[in-house]
This record gives C-alpha cells, structure tokens and sequence, in this order.
C-alpha cells in the first residue's frame, strides 16, 4: 500500500510546528541550539521510501511517503511526516537512485529524530 503522496500543509505552518516543538523538546539545550543551526530555511516537500522491516516501529505500511524534510543531511535527515503528525528520521540520498529511507522512528520532538 502506498502512504501520502499529496502534501497538505503549508510550508509556514511546518516551520512553525517545528519551532513549537524544539521549544517543547527534553533533549539538551546545546542539541536544540545545533538542530536549529541545521535546520533548512523552509521546509522542503520529497519523498522517503518506507521498507517492510522499517514499517513495523511506526505500525505503518510500507510504500513511499510525502514529507517535509526539515534538515537534509549526509547520511540523515529529518523530516515532518503528515499522515501521523510526527517527525521522523531518514538516511540518504542513496547513491544510485537517489531514495530517502525512512528508518521508521517517529517521535514528537524533531531533535530527537536528529538524534537517533
């Protein structure tokens, strides 16, 4: 089964929710302060590609997913995943089809999911 493929949200509201959230994370204020530092100026829609193992930790289907990413990284990124308002964590791109892989952690607080 395939996951969202259509992106609701604006831009600003993701932003707004990630600010929200930072503010709200348990995680150290030196690792709040580098995640804001990474953070891409907007969020940015793409996809990540959800695998049959990785799908049981969210209890989600596999498929490809719509997102927002909220840092792009080498190897992780962070992302906004609507169908279940969490944020979540990925590797990629990959170097020969240039996928993200959802490696199926979703937790409230995006510092968190830099983290993992």
């Amino acid at each position: 089964m395939e996951g969202q493929t259509i992106l609701k949200l604006p831009a600003n509201a993701v932003r707004s929710k990630v600010i929200e959230q930072v503010e709200y994370s348990k995680c150290s204020t030196a690792s709040r302060s580098q995640f804001l530092s990474v953070c891409l100026p907007e969020p940015e829609p793409g996809l990540v590609r959800l695998d049959e193992f990785h799908a049981r930790l969210p209890n989600q289907f596999p498929g490809t997913y719509a997102v927002w990413f909220i840092t792009r990284g080498s190897p992780q990124s962070v992302f906004f995943d609507e169908c279940v308002g969490l944020f979540g964590c990925c590797w990629g791109p990959d170097r020969d089809t240039g996928e993200y892989s959802d490696l199926g952690y979703r937790s409230q607080d995006p510092v968190e999911m830099s983290l993992v």
